[in-house]
């Protein structure tokens, strides 16, 4: 957060982080202002504005922080290693370039900064929209407790919505072919005289399979559909025996 300028009424009594983040803010402000290249800053003219900054600022009754009189001690150190520097150039020993060091920095701060400005403009978006409420749903219950119309009407009802949500459907070849199925059943049937549909379902190794066979043999009229309280039971109707055991498809 940065200012400008510096015109401020006198009488007030604000800090410095209120102006700029800070002291590097601070020196990016001025690299700005003056249109210097992070690259080429010249050391002195930096460190002259910086600390007429500073002085500026105290002048307006600005508090400053400890680390913006900690970077003017540093800006006056490297100003000083650089005139050091210039004098020493005969020297075969190699110093770093004050002026560099200080390009560095400045260059590492101000990705840090581009970093926390899209990390909080994405915050304030993220707080700015507004999340559906999730409906009150109702509490599942275990599918052995539906009616097997129930499970009938709710299959009849999904499959034109998984179409219109671009699911494929796909072809299953199935180890149990609809005539064993059946056939499987009557035997069963010959025995057990009686069975619960949900059973029969429940504990088949295909239940659609299984759910086609009973269709089948209800609709030929071999087995019929009991319907009870909670429940329906399948008999086999004695009259037609194993009848229809050796239905093949078509």
């Amino acid at each position: 957060m940065t200012s400008p300028d510096f015109v401020l009424n006198q009488d007030l009594d604000i800090h410095i982080e209120e102006l700029f983040s800070g002291p590097f803010d601070l020196l990016l402000h001025l690299v700005r202002k003056h249109e210097l290249e992070l690259h080429e800053i010249p050391l002195g003219f930096i460190t002259e504005k910086y600390l007429a900054a500073i002085k500026r600022l105290q002048e307006l009754n600005v508090e400053l922080a400890s680390d913006f009189l900690v970077i003017a001690a540093t800006l006056v150190e490297l100003k000083s290693r650089f005139i050091v520097a210039g004098e020493n150039n005969d020297e075969e020993e190699e110093i770093e370039d004050p002026a560099s060091v200080l390009a560095a920095r400045l260059e590492l701060y101000r990705r840090f900064r581009q970093i926390a400005i899209y990390l909080n403009d994405n915050l304030i978006l993220e707080r700015s929209v507004w999340k559906r409420q999730a409906k009150n749903l109702e509490k599942s219950r275990d599918i052995e407790k539906f009616e097997p119309v129930e499970m009938k009407v709710a299959l009849e009802e999904m499959l034109p919505r998984l179409k219109k949500m671009g699911f494929r459907t796909k072809t299953i070849i199935r180890r149990i072919s609809l005539a064993d199925r059946i056939s499987t059943l009557l035997e069963f049937m010959e025995i057990a005289g009686k069975v619960s549909f949900s059973e029969l379902i429940r504990s088949s190794g295909d239940p659609i399979t299984t759910f086609l066979a009973v269709l089948e043999i209800v609709k030929l009229g071999i087995l019929s559909l009991v319907d009870s309280e909670n429940d329906f039971y399948l008999r086999l109707r004695e009259e037609e025996g194993t009848l229809f055991s050796g239905i093949s498809d078509d």
